[in-house]
């Protein structure tokens, strides 16, 4: 709270309670429902689901709380909660960034290194064509909702003047003009 509004009171229980919850969170609901969804096999009885997730979890609670390089703790358990996300944590969006970085270059290159046959080029002009067959389907029906619409405020007298009367019809030519946008997008990305 920067504005220092608050009580230094309110901002410290503020504070604990939500670190509270981020640590439960990430180190007891998220978790055990990891291996809830491992455990989620049409094989196991619901009891065997729910001892296999707990051991699972208890297992995975003890490797996390077990402290490697110091074995003598001195501090809290919210502390060494902490302590551990943050270690874990920052080398794991490390490699999941670092990941990212050469899976995604890759993957669109390979897009480009795929060789383009005759028949693939056919079923691309295929489908573009289609694609512009539904756009001018589509503003055929556009034109004919916004008739619609405008003979319905014509029609409506009162309840048009306040938009009550032609909603449906002039909602529906949004969806229509939204669709036509998006079409008409597509043809350049194919």
């Amino acid at each position: 709270e920067i504005l220092g509004i608050f009580a230094p009171a309110v901002r410290w229980s503020n504070f604990y309670w939500c670190m509270t919850g981020l640590v439960g969170l990430l180190v007891i609901i998220i978790p055990y429902i990891q291996f809830a969804l491992v455990m989620n096999r049409p094989s196991f009885s619901f009891r065997g689901k729910f001892l296999g997730a707990t051991l699972l979890w208890l297992a995975f609670l003890g490797a996390f709380l077990y402290s490697f390089p110091d074995p003598e703790w001195e501090g809290t358990f919210f502390e060494l909660c902490v302590s551990r996300i943050g270690g874990f944590g920052v080398p794991l969006m490390a490699m999941l960034s670092g990941y990212g970085a050469v899976s995604t270059p890759y993957k669109y290159l390979s897009i480009y290194f795929s060789r383009v046959t005759s028949k693939s080029i056919s079923e691309l002009r295929e489908q573009i064509e289609h694609l512009l067959t539904t756009i001018e389907k589509r503003r055929e029906m556009l034109r004919s909702a916004l008739h619609s619409s405008l003979s319905e405020k014509q029609s409506s007298g009162f309840s048009s003047y306040f938009g009550f009367g032609s909603a449906t019809a002039s909602q529906r030519a949004e969806v229509l003009e939204l669709q036509i946008t998006d079409m008409q997008n597509l043809p350049a990305e194919m």
